[in-house]
Parts: structure tokens; C-alpha cells; sequence
């Protein structure tokens, strides 16, 4: 299952944002958990990554290391192509009742 994750910084100290980069840094991805993209802020507020995770366990697993220094939105997301059948399917319901 995909999900967007969408993090921003809970603290902005010298002294936070180097402990969480070098907690990320050290990091290994739990099996289960990869990143399909994975993008900074160019403000420096957070980030924004797209991972395929196996479970909801393995995310709260990659998560949880980090949330003393984050805070995290976690969104499903389905590829537009999967989608689009399905908004179409919707529409086509919502109009057969009257």
C-alpha cells in the first residue's frame, strides 16, 4: 500500500535538527518499508516522502523512531491511473440515482 507522508520539524533548535539528522542518517528502513521518493522543504520545515509500506505495522515501525522530532501526516494515495476508473465508476453511481 502507498502513503504520503508529510513531516514538519517539532522543534527548531541547533541541538534537535542535528540529533534527527543524524538519527535519519543512521537509519535502516525496517523490511517492508521503501521509499519511493522522498523530497526536503526548501524552507527547511519538513519534508514529503511517497513509501510503499506491507503493513500498518511496518509504518508505525518507521515512523515511531521519529516522533519526538516530527510530526507526521499519513495519507493513502493510489496511483491516478488506478483512480481514474474509480471516479469514473463513482460519477456513473451518483448519476443512475435520481
Amino acid at each position: 500500500m502507498q502513503f504520503a507522508i508529510i513531516y514538519y520539524g517539532t522543534d527548531a533548535t541547533e541541538d534537535s535538527e542535528k540529533r534527527g539528522l543524524n538519527l535519519f542518517k543512521n537509519w535502516v528502513p525496517p523490511a517492508g518499508f521503501k521509499f519511493k521518493s522522498h523530497h526536503a522543504f526548501a524552507d527547511r520545515s519538513g519534508g514529503v516522502a511517497i513509501v510503499d509500506v506491507d503493513s500498518p505495522e511496518t509504518l508505525m515501525e518507521a515512523l515511531t523512531p521519529f516522533q519526538a522530532y516530527n510530526d507526521f501526516t499519513v495519507r493513502p494515495i493510489v496511483d491516478i491511473e488506478a483512480a481514474v476508473p474509480i471516479f469514473d465508476k463513482a460519477i456513473a453511481f451518483r448519476d443512475s440515482v435520481s
